[in-house]
């Protein structure tokens, strides 16, 4: 029988663990690949499908699950707010970005929210995944990678039908981008 990967593994994040399989069952060598978002997703900063109406709610459960868990301090959430008067975090995949200063980051993160229904972001328009980023300098690598990401309306639709945290984690943890 020839293996096979399913597209519902696919969509809800079990397709890595069957491929491993496949591929060790097969006696072909496996290196493991470490995803460049393994320390920056974490599913305790995963929120799914909340009852938000509004974008403050989320840019308060977001920064606040980052200051819980010690990610940034508690100035970090007035950054948010600033960064957001200055300019606009929607992506034109509707997906949303905020963020605020490096100086308020503890460690590099990112707390991310799947929201039940698209919200009003901004006059560009709504909002149905929003991943408030905990920055410092030396997350670019991730941070470009997560935007690249957010960028993607394949992997945006596919992770938009995930419903546990882990789930959405693995997701963010196996993509593999081409160089």
């Amino acid at each position: 029988a020839i293996p096979f990967v399913t597209v519902e593994e696919m969509l809800d994040g079990r397709a890595a663990a069957r491929l491993r399989d496949i591929v060790l069952g097969s006696g072909l060598a496996v290196t493991d690949v470490r995803s460049p978002l393994t320390d920056f997703v974490d599913p305790e900063l995963i929120v799914v499908r909340p009852a938000y109406t509004t974008k403050q709610e989320v840019l308060d459960c977001l920064a606040n699950l980052l200051i819980e868990k010690g990610y940034v301090t508690p100035e970090f959430l007035l950054d948010v707010y600033k960064r957001e008067v200055m300019g606009y975090t929607l992506l034109e995949s509707k997906a949303a970005i905020p963020h605020g200063s490096l100086e308020n980051v503890i460690k590099p993160g990112m707390a991310i929210a799947i929201l039940n229904e698209p919200i009003y972001w901004s006059d560009d328009g709504m909002a149905d995944i929003v991943a408030m980023l905990a920055i410092t300098e030396q997350a670019t690598e991730e941070v470009t990678y997560v935007i690249t990401l957010l960028e993607d309306e394949p992997f945006l639709r596919s992770l938009v039908c995930l419903h546990t945290t882990e789930e959405i984690k693995n997701a963010f943890l196996e993509v593999r981008l081409l160089p």
